[in-house]
């Protein structure tokens, strides 16, 4: 029940969900903010086009069949919660379009 609840919740945007869109971003703004969504079991959060990842420490229930059909719709980017799929679709449609290669930089501690 508890995994079904969170892939529930990971279909369905958020106000948080790119935190560039907020009045005032500043370091403890966004530490609490991704707290909040770690908290929730909401790991991946925009800022801008940029995407940022907190490692649960636990499987979550957020690569299901489904999510990959919902995120390759090619939907845009705040119709759907943060998630690396929408990172590689939207590459993927961009590499398409502009017939130019696409980077994704992924860094991490």
């Amino acid at each position: 029940a508890a995994a079904a609840a969170i892939a529930a919740a990971a279909m369905q945007a958020a106000e948080d969900d790119d935190l560039a869109m907020l009045p005032e971003l500043t370091e403890t703004v966004m530490n609490n903010a991704l707290r909040r969504r770690y908290m929730a079991n909401r790991i991946y959060t925009y800022v801008g086009n940029i995407l940022v990842a907190v490692n649960p420490f636990q499987a979550l229930p957020i690569y299901r069949p489904e999510h990959t059909r919902a995120y390759c719709s090619g939907s845009s980017q705040n119709a759907l919660p943060p998630h690396i799929f929408a990172l590689a679709s939207n590459s993927y449609i961009c590499m398409m379009r502009n017939e130019c290669p696409q980077v994704c930089v992924i860094s991490g501690e």
